[in-house]
């Protein structure tokens, strides 16, 4: 059987065995659109891409149920019977913090200075200040919380020279101590008032620091 393909039609030519020749009515080909073609392999390509991706997670699904078969149950349930699992402020690192502060009192400016005095001298420090407030307080000038003024202080320093005849060594170390109190509660030094350091200077003059007379030898060796 001999086959001839001639503008798209199969032509079929059979010869008998006696030679003759027998004619078929050419078969016609049926002819495909090419875009159908190729949808077509789309829609299949697309189909296998579902597949695969419904067996991954498939997949993955059955690796979580053995994972959490693998868990113990009375584990599960410690960490969810436990309150520390369970409480936010122990996962908050600032909470945890807090926790380590003991509640306390909260001090004022002059609760904290106190603190800053030297402790040998601390007492004769507050004793001289409370004599300056004691004077101010017999002369009705004395005002709670207020620093004290220059004039305060200069009548302060005149009372200790021409009513208590201090020293003017004493009155140094009275202007020293009371410095060091108004320092620490009202936060200024009495360096500001350059009247007052006149003053004591002025006291000084015509003073005569005496001296302890000396044992002579004789004296230090009588019964």
């Amino acid at each position: 059987m001999i086959r001839r393909i001639r503008r798209n039609r199969i032509v079929s030519k059979t010869e008998d065995d006696d030679g003759s020749v027998e004619r078929v009515q050419p078969n016609k080909v049926e002819h495909r659109d090419v875009g159908d073609d190729v949808a077509a392999i789309g829609d299949e390509r697309e189909a296998q891409r579902n597949d695969g991706v419904a067996g991954q997670n498939e997949g993955r699904g059955a690796v979580a149920e053995n994972n959490a078969d693998l868990v113990d149950p009375a584990q599960n349930d410690a960490v969810q019977n436990d309150p520390a699992q369970n409480d936010p402020a122990q996962n908050d690192p600032d909470q945890n913090d807090n926790n380590d502060i003991a509640e306390g009192k909260w001090l004022s400016y002059s609760e904290l200075m106190m603190d800053s005095y030297p402790p040998k001298s601390k007492m004769i420090y507050l004793k001289a200040y409370k004599m300056f407030e004691r004077f101010l307080k017999s002369r009705k000038q004395f005002v709670p919380n207020e620093r004290p003024t220059e004039v305060q202080l200069l009548n302060y320093f005149h009372y200790l020279r021409n009513e208590k005849r201090l020293a003017p060594t004493t009155m140094w170390s009275t202007y020293s101590r009371v410095n060091a109190c108004v320092k620490r509660l009202y936060g200024f030094s009495l360096k500001e008032y350059v009247r007052i350091t006149d003053v004591l200077k002025s006291f000084e003059s015509g003073y005569t620091v005496k001296k302890a007379s000396i044992f002579s030898p004789a004296e230090v060796f009588i019964n």
